[in-house]
């Protein structure tokens, strides 16, 4: 396998630079929150964890539709209209994790060379 010339062109993660330099505060003694990979650097929240043993105790342990689910949808309409006074329709919005498998052929497709 080749790799694409464009891949040449691929600039360094801007969140290894955060994190790089959260790891630079922290050893010159400065208190940091980093946020930077996407993945907060504090304990999971006791209500958290209870969810998620919830979830695995009710065998919720299977994909989810690609739009998302349905009663996450409406919840997180409901909390958008008690916190900010908006409204929106569950059939108008989408929730979803941040990695796919589209993204992933994405990303292959655009990186790796075709060779015949």
């Amino acid at each position: 396998m080749k790799l694409a010339d464009r891949t040449s062109r691929i600039a360094s993660s801007p969140t290894m630079k955060v994190t790089a330099t959260v790891d630079r505060l922290r050893r010159e003694g400065i208190e940091v929150i980093d946020f930077g990979a996407g993945e907060p650097d504090f304990p999971t929240p006791g209500a958290v964890k209870a969810a998620a043993h919830e979830a695995l105790d009710h065998d919720f342990t299977r994909y989810t539709p690609v739009a998302g689910i349905a009663d996450l949808k409406r919840a997180i309409c409901e909390r958008y209209r008690q916190d900010y006074g908006v409204e929106y329709k569950e059939s108008g919005s989408s929730s979803r994790p941040a990695a796919s498998r589209r993204c992933t052929t994405r990303h292959c497709r655009s990186s790796v060379r075709e060779t015949r």
